[in-house]
Formats: C-alpha cells, structure tokens, sequence
C-alpha cells in the first residue's frame, strides 16, 4: 500500500463514529425530541432528534461511578444517581453535569421527582431521601428494612411505593412520613414496579417473574406462568416493566427478552428484537413509540408497537 493509500485509509477510520458499548439502565424523556440514558462509568447518551442520532459523553459530573437512576423536572433541569453515593446534575438539558454528592456508603438505584421541589431517592441498604426543596437537602426518611432498594414508582406527592431485594415492597400515603411493608407472594428480588394510577401494578423481578395488583397492592397475583403450576413460563430476570395505562404495557430482561401486554398482563406476547444482550430499562414515549436500552451499547426503538425494532447507533461526544 503506498504512503497517499495508508493516510486516506487512516483518515477514513478517524472520521468514522466510535461506538461505545457502555452498558446502559434507564432512559429518561427530557421534551418531546430529547431522550437521555445513563450508564456504567459515569456514561450519559443523549439524543435530540427522538434516536436518529446519539451522542455519547463518558464521566459525566467528573465520576466514573455506574448511573443507575435518571429524572428530568423539565426540559432543563435533571438528575442521575449511582454508585458510591453519585448524584449529578445538569441544568442544560444534560448536556453537561454536575457533581453534587459522592461521599456516601450507599449505592443510588433510584430517583424521581413528582414537582420541581419534591423528589425521592433510594439506594442499598434500605436508603431512602427524600428532598423538599428541589434537591438542595435530601432527607432521610425510614423505610425500616436493610433490604436493597431497586426501584420505585410515584403517582403524587402523597402516593408511592418502592421494591427492592427479597420481594421486598414498601407503600406510603403521606410523602414517606410512614412506609408500610406490603405482603406479596413475590419471593424473588424484586427488580422493577410500576403503577398506572392507584389501583393497577405491577412487579417485575428474577426467575421470570411478573406480579400484578389491582387493588393497590392489598393483594398481588403472578402473570406469565405455566397454568395449574408455580412456575413461571421463562426463567429470565425481568429488569424492566412499564405501562402506557392500566392495559398496555411492556417487559424487558435479559437474553434479549421483550414482551408485550394488551390487557393488564394476563397475557404477556413475546416480540423479536434480533438482540441478545441484557436489556435494563423501558420508556414508552406513547403506545406506539418506545425505547429500550441494556449492555453493550444497546438501545432499540420501535415505532409500531414493538412488531419491529432498530438499535440505534451512538456516538462518541470529545470534548
């Protein structure tokens, strides 16, 4: 090869995106075209255009911390929480971040604010804070368990509740002033919960696991299972679950898996998304437009449901 081949060929490989195989564990809607996910090392992917293209930006907020949590108040204003008591900030849309807090024992799994002043966040141990005053102070509030917190999921000020390791599942009435273990039959960890108003909710977790509640979550009873048996129909842990509405909803875990619901989850669809990896998080922008991300740089859209999807194609931001 001649020396004019070599430098064209270099130059050919310098302007080609470099993909970044982060492994990533929730998405948050940021407006209408922005999306960011979050990830291991401080990773944050971010998209302005609804996925048609991804810039990646590694050690966000100066950590290099896994993400595990994100939250957007409005179109300017976000959270992440992670590892070592991470919690960053953006105030641009999160395009840049900010550092606030990295001093802890816990880990952050979770974080979500329910108006610009009120938010929540959870971590190992039984952690749970609570801020009032739009993330200046977290409060730390007692959930009365040593149990790992994974998830969470808020209707209002007042209405939330929390699961975590060991089937764990906490309510509260009053903002976390009292959480109330809640007795399920869920045995596994419990990985994901969501709630499409008062009455409808569902757990997701390890060994194929799917619960649902429709009274609050008084009582709970396993979905996707073999019929006359305790077993579920996949052995695959379920890391993520989300609804548009008390009706239709989605499920996601590893090996690939996506499955989709019509009807409140009694019965779950499996659809084909060509990938293997572990899939983490769900946001479903409406019932048709939905995101998922998970290792190895994944993250799939679909725009019909979820009869086809398109892994999106990120790229390396230098700074």
């Amino acid at each position: 090869m001649s020396t004019i081949g070599f430098f064209s060929l270099l130059l050919y490989f310098l302007h080609q995106p470099i993909q970044v195989e982060a492994t990533y564990y929730k998405l948050a809607l940021v407006d209408t075209t922005t999306i960011v996910a979050v990830g291991t090392q401080g990773t944050v992917a971010r998209t302005t255009d609804r996925g048609k293209h991804w810039n990646v930006a590694l050690k966000n907020g100066g950590t290099t911390s896994n993400l595990y949590g994100v939250t957007f108040i409005d179109r300017s204003i976000g959270w992440s929480v992670g590892q070592n008591f991470t919690i960053i900030k953006t105030t641009d849309g999160g395009q840049s971040w900010k550092n606030t807090d990295s001093s802890g024992l816990y880990d952050l799994t979770y974080i979500h604010f329910t108006n610009p002043r009120t938010g929540w966040i959870t971590g190992t141990r039984g952690l749970i804070l609570k801020t009032t005053n739009g993330g200046n102070n977290w409060i730390r509030q007692y959930s009365n368990t040593t149990n790992d917190f994974w998830y969470g999921s808020f209707l209002n000020d007042s209405l939330g509740w929390l699961c975590g390791a060991s089937g764990t599942v906490l309510k509260t009435t009053d903002g976390g002033e009292n959480w109330g273990m809640i007795g399920t039959k869920f045995k596994e960890t419990a990985l994901n919960i969501r709630f499409a108003d008062s009455l409808h909710g569902w757990i997701s977790g390890g060994y194929g696991s799917i619960y649902a509640t429709t009274d609050g979550g008084k009582t709970w009873n396993g979905q996707n299972k073999y019929e006359d048996y305790h077993f579920f129909l996949t052995r695959n842990f379920h890391y993520g679950i989300d609804f548009c509405d008390s009706s239709l909803g989605w499920v996601v875990g590893n090996r690939g898996v996506i499955m989709k619901t019509t009807d409140g989850g009694l019965h779950w669809v499996g659809q084909d998304a060509t990938v293997e990896e572990v899939l983490n998080g769900i946001l479903i922008l409406n019932r048709s437009t939905v995101y998922v991300c998970g290792s190895d740089g994944t993250i799939l859209e679909t725009s019909d449901g979820g009869t086809t999807w398109k892994k999106q194609s990120l790229e390396l931001t230098t700074k």
